[in-house]
Order: structure tokens, then C-alpha cells, then sequence
């Protein structure tokens, strides 16, 4: 019987820093976060991207308030990925 393979292990490489722009626009933050952190499957914060954007549209919430929210998930999947720059590349 042979052995399990090994899983390889992948480098995740450090997000860019893309500067905020004086743009308040919700979906043009998501999309600019999804630059920030080209490694990240979106899917996997799909719910809380779309519940902060539809707060958004749906309730009129702030896009000031939603961006940084949007910051503050994406900061926090690169945190758990073990990313020590992840607040400084969001901003």
C-alpha cells in the first residue's frame, strides 16, 4: 500500500497596496479589494460582502460605513491566512 501523497504546500503571496481612492462607491471598493488580495476566493466571504453591499442599495447605509466593513473582512481572511500586512494593503 503506498503512502498518502503530501499535500504542497503553496506560498500565499502578500497583498498589494492598492491606495482608497476619494471615490465613495461600494462596488468599486469590493472590486478594488478583490485586486488588494488576488489569492482569495471571494466565495468564501460571499455572505458578508453581499449582506454589507445590500446594506447598501437596500437599507441606504453609508458607503463610507460599508467600505470599512468591506476593509475589515478582507483584512481579516488575509489575518487568518496568516498575512502579517493585512491592514496596511486594504487602505
Amino acid at each position: 500500500m503506498c503512502p498518502a501523497p503530501v499535500p504542497e504546500l503553496v506560498e500565499i503571496p502578500e497583498p498589494l497596496v492598492i491606495p482608497r481612492p476619494e471615490d465613495k462607491s461600494v462596488v468599486k471598493a469590493v472590486k478594488r479589494l478583490a485586486q488588494t488580495y488576488p489569492v482569495f476566493d471571494t466565495s468564501k466571504m460571499l455572505n458578508d460582502i453581499s449582506t454589507l453591499v445590500m446594506q447598501h442599495v437596500i437599507q441606504g447605509r453609508d458607503a463610507m460605513e460599508v467600505i470599512d466593513e468591506l476593509e475589515i473582512v478582507f483584512q481579516r481572511h488575509c489575518a487568518r491566512l496568516g498575512k502579517t500586512n493585512c491592514a496596511r494593503a486594504g487602505r
